[in-house]
């Protein structure tokens, strides 16, 4: 959606609507974060290369108050719900994430297909007893 019908450049959205197109596209893009989280602490502790090579007092002025804005914020549009399993989730999921990122830019820079999967419309066999 964003490389053939960018919402952040139609028109007849309202800004909010707009941000929130942005939120959803952008979060596709965490499956790329996740892999450097995951694999930087072994490239430390395997070859002694840091992430970041900012250890002073101003990387940590803004490094506290991120994490601290970010868990408040979580917090926020939680209504105080725990939010640590989809936090989870998220990094959990990203070859989902990168998969969809290179399809989605596979079909649009080479003109590949996409698969469709129909799911049955049916109740299947062994679900859950009561529902």
């Amino acid at each position: 959606m964003f490389l053939r019908e960018n919402p952040l450049l139609q028109k007849g959205l309202s800004a909010g609507q707009r941000l929130m197109y942005f939120s959803t596209m952008w979060s596709y893009l965490s499956g790329f974060a996740s892999v450097i989280y995951l694999i930087a602490p072994i490239m430390f502790l395997c070859f002694g290369v840091l992430p970041v090579g900012a250890f002073s007092v101003d990387f940590f002025a803004r490094l506290i108050p991120f994490l601290v804005l970010n868990q408040l914020l979580f917090f926020v549009a939680a209504r105080g719900r725990k939010t640590w399993r989809g936090q989870q989730y998220s990094v959990a999921l990203f070859p989902v994430w990168i998969k969809a990122c290179l399809t989605a830019a596979g079909n649009v820079l080479f003109r590949q297909r996409l698969g469709f999967a129909i799911t049955p419309k049916t109740r299947q066999k062994g679900g859950r007893p009561g529902h």
